[in-house]
């Protein structure tokens, strides 16, 4: 894990159920979608900043901790701050 990271910043659109968690302030290169509604933004140096998470409520809801758990080893970010992002 990284030590500590100066930004994380999520937003929720309940409209839409996605939810966006950003670190740093950064512009995507690429993104890589997973099957599970989960799509990282990477930049151009290939560090991955934020993810995109779709269907956020009807999909990890019941799976939080499991969604922590991949932000977490997916960003670098301790798992307490991950935590704290999604409780907004």
């Amino acid at each position: 894990m990284s030590g500590a990271v100066s930004s994380l910043s999520s937003r929720y659109d309940a409209e839409a159920d996605v939810l966006y968690i950003s670190h740093g302030l950064s512009s995507p290169d690429r993104y890589l979608e997973e099957d599970d509604g989960l799509v990282w933004r990477i930049d151009r140096d290939g560090a991955t900043y934020g993810v995109t998470i779709l269907d956020f409520r009807f999909t990890w809801r019941d799976r939080c901790f499991a969604l922590v758990q991949r932000l977490s080893a997916g960003l670098g970010i301790a798992e307490d701050r991950i935590a704290e992002a999604l409780s907004h």
